[in-house]
């Protein structure tokens, strides 16, 4: 009797088991569907929000344009303002003029409406043309640069960078001091304007660098590069700023950096 009625005990406890299993099974896969629904309505509504942010920035971009052109226009009229306020000072009225010079082709410009309007615009024709270009000249120099930071975590010597830095056209200098390190670690970043035009092969780069001035370790390279006006690219530039390091014993030649898309004949160097 004891052993029917434990196995009888034992199916039910079977059985509950298998009835809590099941809504264990139905509550994880109702769980999972809200994660799922939470999950997939927080993406779109990040990509809504993305799509917003970027249509908005499209259209600032249009009226930022847009401004800009009529910036262009009424910098145009104010400066032909002046260009005529200069021709009127230079010549001065018909009055004032001497009939031994023989000026009667300024005489009869400003006699006849139709041909001082005429004469007024081709000038103001004339100049806007050599202004939009001296305009454009000036833009195409400042577009075109580009920048990219290059991790370096080389040791350096401090006072040979030090020695060689002050030989450079400075920009600016920015010293942090590590107070969580015990030896209160200084981290120096330094920007300059590089000479030698012929060196660069276009115009002379920007450099920014920053290194641990404490423990004499080059931590990383900020370059920008006017890349439409340089025939150097990206790893020669970081080369050439290699080849100053090693060449004023900053730098071990066998420190020298290496970026996987740019191999250095090792061989070449050393002949």
């Amino acid at each position: 009797m004891d052993l029917h009625k434990r196995l009888h005990d034992l199916l039910l406890r079977t059985t509950d088991m298998k009835s809590l299993l099941k809504g264990a099974q139905n509550e994880h896969l109702t769980l999972s569907k809200m994660i799922a629904a939470v999950s997939r309505s927080a993406l779109e509504d990040v990509a809504r929000q993305t799509t917003v942010n970027t249509d908005g920035l499209v259209a600032a971009s249009v009226i930022e344009a847009r401004n800009g052109q009529v910036m262009d226009v009424v910098n145009l009229i104010f400066s032909g303002d002046f260009l005529f306020s200069l021709i009127n000072r230079a010549i001065g009225a018909t009055d004032a003029w001497a009939v031994e010079y023989e000026q009667e082709w300024l005489i009869s410009i400003d006699s006849t409406p139709l041909v001082t309007f005429a004469f007024h615009v081709a000038v103001f024709y004339i100049w806007s043309v050599m202004l939009t270009r001296v305009l454009e000249t000036l833009t195409g120099a400042a577009d075109g640069w580009i920048s990219w930071r290059v991790v370096m975590n080389r040791k350096v010597d401090p006072r040979a960078m030090f020695a060689w830095l002050s030989t450079k056209r400075v920009v600016t200098i920015n010293v942090e001091l590590d107070a969580t390190t015990r030896r209160h670690r200084k981290i120096r970043s330094v920007t300059w304007v590089e000479d030698e035009r012929g060196r660069w092969k276009g115009p002379p780069p920007v450099i920014e660098l920053t290194y641990d001035d404490t423990n004499g370790f080059l931590l990383e390279v900020a370059m920008q590069l006017h890349a439409s006006r340089s025939e150097l690219s990206q790893e020669e530039l970081l080369n050439l700023f290699q080849d100053d390091l090693i060449t004023n014993r900053i730098m071990a030649k066998s420190d020298r950096l290496i970026l996987p898309e740019f191999q250095i004949d090792t061989d070449a160097e050393d002949e």
